[in-house]
């Protein structure tokens, strides 16, 4: 058998256009795969064997026995849903937090994004490691924003944010985190919002994270056909602006009882004055809870929110009425405030608004007619 394989398979194997480079790797390969497979059996091969075996070796130093049968052929082609992984979940949290973190940082193309992956599965059962790796990666300046997007992730599809411990590191963190992550940091603050308790130490972390996502968040460019719901409630402003919301639930307001001053008012009130356009996306997801904030403040939304819907001198109109429309609601008092606004919608071309929004504004119109014209008014 071990004369066999040093022998080497037959030239007239393989194809006659193989350069002799080619010819010789594959001359190579098929030693080597037979004897390597014998030394696999646990018996040592002839001293003249496993010197060209080592010869071999050296030559082709990217040659390495893989796991299951990928060695019997020369080409292998799979597909696969994920990232290739070069290790389990279960190898990667055994491994000591400094080592944990290397593997997960290591600059490796084939394994980096499987590695992480792994990492975000394993929060479910490893929980305390992942906070572990946060506070080393921080303590020893080490920039890792893919473990940080990894881990924020993992902890908000967990249901366990971990607030008050992963808060205070991101509050300290520079402005890197929230130009390279913003989606990950959004995302997560969005699952955290129900659980914080109002006007609290954890809350003020609240408010200043948000507001370090919205100083490096950019503009999303937009054209007329864009679904502006769908990139709203999907891009990290307008999925900070909904945690923004979450936060007011947690108040349980009364009716005119005013936006609590100074953070709460301050935010919202950012969000629909930012002039360089990065809050757009905010600005439609508030839209879209006109009812509930002239409920709770009437003077705060006639002068901030209710100009928004005014095509005459506000270029976003369009995208505003849009997230109004996305579920509408509408009474007697708020639709005298807004009557002038909706006249103007039958004014311009029916491309101001998508057709289902076009649809509801209709309807809205029909049930405002209702109202105001009631037997009852």
């Amino acid at each position: 058998m071990i004369d066999v394989a040093l022998k080497g398979p037959p030239r007239d194997m393989y194809r006659n256009d193989l350069t002799d480079k080619k010819w010789q790797e594959r001359y190579d390969r098929d030693i080597w795969h037979l004897l390597v497979k014998l030394n696999n059996f646990g018996r040592n091969i002839p001293d003249n064997a496993q010197s060209i075996l080592d010869s071999i070796q050296k030559k082709h130093e990217s040659l390495v026995l893989k796991e299951g049968v990928r060695d019997e052929f020369t080409h292998w082609s799979e597909s696969h849903i994920g990232h290739d992984l070069d290790i389990t979940v279960d190898e990667l949290f055994d491994l000591a937090i400094p080592e944990l973190a290397n593997k997960l940082l290591e600059d490796n193309r084939e394994f980096q994004e499987g590695r992480l992956d792994a990492f975000r599965a394993g929060v479910k059962n490893h929980s305390e490691i992942v906070l572990q790796v946060l506070h080393y990666s921080n303590d020893n300046n080490i920039i890792a924003y893919k473990v940080w997007h990894a881990a924020l992730v993992g902890l908000a599809d967990l249901g366990r944010t971990f607030w008050s411990e992963v808060s205070s590191l991101l509050a300290g963190m520079g402005d890197g985190i929230y130009s390279e992550e913003p989606w990950a940091v959004a995302w997560w603050m969005r699952k955290a919002a129900k659980d914080i308790e109002p006007f609290s130490k954890d809350e003020a972390y609240f408010w200043l994270i948000a507001n370090k996502l919205i100083d490096n968040a950019t503009i999303e460019k937009l054209d007329d056909d864009s679904d502006i719901i769908n990139v709203a409630i999907n891009r990290p402003v307008g999925i900070i602006t909904e945690a923004v919301i979450e936060r007011f639930t947690q108040c349980k307001l009364e009716a005119d009882q005013g936006i609590p001053e100074p953070e709460y008012l301050s935010m919202v009130t950012r969000i629909m004055t930012e002039d360089k356009g990065v809050c757009l996306l905010g600005r439609v997801i508030l839209s879209s809870r006109l009812q509930y904030f002239y409920a709770i403040d009437r003077e705060w939304t006639i002068s901030y929110l209710l100009p928004k819907f005014n095509f005459a001198n506000n270029a976003e109109a369009k995208y505003i009425w849009q997230g109004y429309l996305w579920a509408p609601r509408i009474t007697a008092d708020w639709a005298r405030e807004l009557r002038d606004y909706m006249l103007m919608i039958y004014q311009i071309s029916t491309k101001a608004i998508c057709i289902s929004c076009l649809f509801s504004f209709v309807l809205s119109t029909l049930i405002y007619i209702l109202l105001v014209h009631s037997e009852k008014q």
